[in-house]
């Protein structure tokens, strides 16, 4: 399902059309098995069980159950000690999410196609102090797209942790069409949400206010302890961290800005703002300027789907917004990328790519579109490195010009 997401500083309309990769990385765990991509850092990822956090001030709106308090799932992802060059973890998907997505590719890629992949990344694995004289490493907070669950995000927030960040990747049940709880349950998506029209609704302004509070509660919740890693308490990081997120995650990482001052930099994968389509009553563009340094990276608008349009949605919304950001700011443009490519459905096409596989490749191509999966990969994570070493890490650089990718292009 498609978000709402933010509007445009910088419109990168990008040229050039790009051949799909079809080499498989190298260094598979074994023949029967898939690997992502290397991991861009240097250094091998670790991530705690999923933690429950239960906010009892509030009823969860989309629960089955109107009166239960609302919970969050919350995944810590951080740098763990190298076990070898690869970094290879454990198993992707478990039976139940391979058998999701199969479902949401209507079932032309089968599940154990899914349940062949390996991660880079491994629970429990012992936590790394990588800064100098034991610097604190800095926290990001990682927010999904409506409908689209936190595990289809884990290869951009692996990579990310790779050079050197704790990413709290955040689950908002009963927006998620698939979340599975530490005690086995697993909860699809609300009725109220699902049933609604494609495009805005009022319906989806309120998720958007369930997802506010979900990601202040959060922060409070690792201010306070209750979020730790291998017995490390996070709660020194909790006062200034980053924000990221795919769709109506995306979105999210501005409106939450806007809300606290902890959130000191943000990013949007292809999340859209619409008229009035928010929660905090962002109708007017100057309502939006958060002041901090925000990056939008888009899909390549000649593919942005009809209803995003007729729905008051769609780029000169986005322009309007992001000309009166007074923060720093950047928006690269991808060609011939689409919404989905911005998920792990990129890395997950490689194998069918590479042998040739036509239903498959057919199936993913029609939610990823047609750039070169490695080559998304490495222009989607290398945005993410680079704009937080500048913006968390406080390393030297101007956001504004952006990278250079032959698929990329900024709108200023």
């Amino acid at each position: 399902m498609r978000s709402p997401g933010l509007r445009f500083t910088v419109y990168a309309v990008v040229a050039a059309t790009t051949i799909i990769s079809s080499s498989v990385s190298a260094g598979r765990p074994s023949p029967s098995l898939y690997s992502f991509p290397d991991l861009s850092g240097p250094h091998c990822v670790g991530k705690t069980a999923p933690i429950v956090l239960t906010d009892y001030s509030r009823k969860d709106i989309f629960n089955s159950n109107p009166t239960a308090p609302r919970q969050i799932l919350v995944r810590v992802y951080y740098p763990t000690v190298k076990r070898s060059n690869t970094c290879h973890g454990e198993a992707y998907a478990t039976a139940g999410f391979a058998g999701w997505i199969s479902n949401f590719l209507s079932g032309n890629v089968s599940a154990s196609y899914f349940e062949k992949f390996r991660t880079h990344s491994i629970t429990d694995a012992p936590f790394k102090h990588i800064g100098k004289h034991d610097a604190p490493i800095p926290l990001l907070l990682y927010s999904h797209g409506l409908g689209v669950p936190a595990k289809l995000n884990q290869i951009i927030v692996e990579d990310v942790v790779s050079q050197g960040y704790i990413v709290a990747q955040m689950e908002h049940p009963w927006d998620s069409d698939y979340t599975e709880f530490p005690d086995g349950r697993v909860v699809r998506s609300s009725p109220i949400l699902a049933q609604q029209p494609a495009g805005y609704s009022p319906i989806t302004a309120q998720a958007v206010d369930v997802r506010l509070a979900d990601t202040l509660f959060t922060l409070e919740s690792i201010k306070c302890g209750r979020v730790r890693v291998q017995g490390c308490d996070l709660a020194s990081l909790a006062d200034r961290v980053g924000m990221f997120g795919h769709s109506l995650g995306g979105e999210l990482s501005l409106v939450a800005m806007l809300k606290t001052n902890k959130i000191i930099a943000g990013t949007n994968m292809d999340g859209w703002f619409w008229n009035g389509a928010n929660a905090t009553n962002l109708t007017n563009p100057a309502d939006a300027d958060a002041h901090r340094p925000y990056m939008t990276l888009r899909s390549d608008p000649t593919l942005l789907p009809d209803f995003l349009r007729h729905a008051g949605g769609g780029p000169e919304n986005e322009i309007a917004a992001m000309e009166v950001q007074t923060g720093p700011k950047v928006q690269p443009v991808i060609a011939n990328s689409s919404h989905y490519s911005f998920t792990d459905l990129t890395q997950l096409s490689i194998p069918a790519l590479d042998a040739k596989m036509t239903k498959e490749t057919t199936a993913f191509q029609a939610w990823i579109a047609t750039i070169n999966p490695r080559e998304m990969h490495k222009i989607n994570a290398g945005y993410h490195h680079w704009f937080f070493d500048i913006t968390v890490k406080g390393k030297n650089g101007d956001i504004s010009s952006g990278l250079s990718f032959p698929e990329v292009m900024l709108y200023s």
